[in-house]
């Protein structure tokens, strides 16, 4: 670069990711994101009695990709301004909910519903652990139960060969 020049600064012209991020734009993407994950979906039926749901206004990822921005731009801006980081985690919990509510009334394909929720929510699947107290006879208690039985008049013929 010749002296003199200045090189203008957020990379190549027209890059909206490159551009510089302020705080004041950043959380006004943030304020735009959680508004475009509270809209209601929009529903269609492709034929008589089938219900189906646009896949709008439930990943970020789509919403990015109509801001013509890469998805790695929400992971920067959380790291540079804990305020966006806020507004992001408030838009996450509207997909959340957004999630178990279609996903429980059948408008999604609840395997799709449990990965999402697993993959980006913390969700798991519940492992109950019940403990069972195995305790084993010791030596004395089996030889007891054992004189016990043959002690028993009906067995003592059996083994003595009198059984009738």
């Amino acid at each position: 670069m010749a002296k003199g020049k200045s090189r203008k600064k957020g990379g190549q012209p027209g890059n909206k990711n490159s551009e510089v991020w302020t705080e004041k734009k950043a959380m006004a993407l943030g304020f735009e994101l959680q508004e475009w994950m509270g809209k209601e979906p929009d529903y269609y039926y492709p034929e008589k009695g089938q219900r189906q749901i646009s896949k709008g206004y439930l990943f970020a990822n789509k919403f990015l990709s109509e801001q013509n921005l890469d998805e790695d731009i929400i992971g920067w801006l959380c790291k540079k301004y804990s305020s966006f980081a806020d507004l992001y985690k408030k838009a996450k919990y509207k997909q959340e909910q957004k999630l178990i509510e279609l996903g429980c009334t059948g408008v999604l394909n609840p395997a799709l519903t449990i990965f999402v929720l697993k993959n980006h929510h913390g969700y798991k699947d519940k492992i109950e652990d019940t403990v069972i107290d195995v305790s084993f006879d010791t030596e004395e208690s089996i030889k007891s139960d054992i004189s016990r039985i043959l002690s028993n008049p009906v067995i003592s013929q059996l083994s003595a060969g009198k059984g009738g």
